[in-house]
């Protein structure tokens, strides 16, 4: 899913297919403009969040009711929630357009669960899973795009020990857990946020 540096990542390098998106969430701008007066900077951020609560809405409904039509609503909430636990402090690669977005995500989402309620992890593999994925946050989280947010070491050094301490998190919950479905998607949700921190630029 996108955040607001993605989205403004996606107009500074000329990509363009959130046209309808981007009027709508103008109107709606506008419109809130209307009744609180702003500066321009106000509103462009305003227009910006609107943008990205249109998007993640669309990629949330395709994503769930593809689910829902195969069955596998319950294991992609499991998978989502420990993947989003990762991504939401070790950022990481997304899409360019909001099309592939869509596609990437039933793909994981979807796809990755339904692999997961078929095959399960070997119970000897969750732990070393778990500290390839602590040793790639501790490398690469958190993963920033070239334009995004400009962050100081600080925050980034933060930013990655809570997505290390979330990691172990997700570590004791899975070894705890006796369900092999349950710990192979909380496994692969974990792993899958951690492996999307990787990116050419940071190698």
């Amino acid at each position: 899913m996108y955040d607001v540096c993605e989205v403004r990542e996606m107009k500074n390098s000329g990509v363009n297919k959130i046209s309808l998106t981007e009027i709508a969430a103008a109107r709606l701008a506008d419109w809130v403009k209307e009744y609180q007066s702003t500066d321009r900077r106000t509103y462009l951020k305003l227009k910006y969040g609107i943008e990205v609560l249109f998007i993640n809405i669309t990629k949330m409904f395709a994503v769930y009711l593809t689910a829902y039509i195969l069955n596998l609503l319950t294991a992609t909430i499991i998978f989502h929630i420990s993947y989003c636990i990762i991504r939401k402090t070790a950022y990481g690669i997304h899409a360019w357009t909001s099309i592939m977005c869509t596609l990437l995500s039933i793909m994981y989402f979807v796809g990755i669960p339904y692999l997961a309620t078929s095959y399960s992890i070997p119970g000897p593999m969750i732990l070393p899973i778990y500290l390839a994925n602590g040793f790639i946050l501790y490398l690469f989280a958190p993963s920033l795009t070239k334009k995004g947010v400009s962050m100081d070491y600080n925050k980034k050094r933060k930013l990655r020990n809570l997505s290390i301490v979330m990691c172990i998190v997700l570590m004791i919950i899975t070894l705890l857990i006796s369900d092999e479905t349950t710990k192979t998607l909380i496994t692969t949700g974990a792993t899958l946020a951690s492996v999307l921190t990787i990116q050419k630029n940071t190698i």
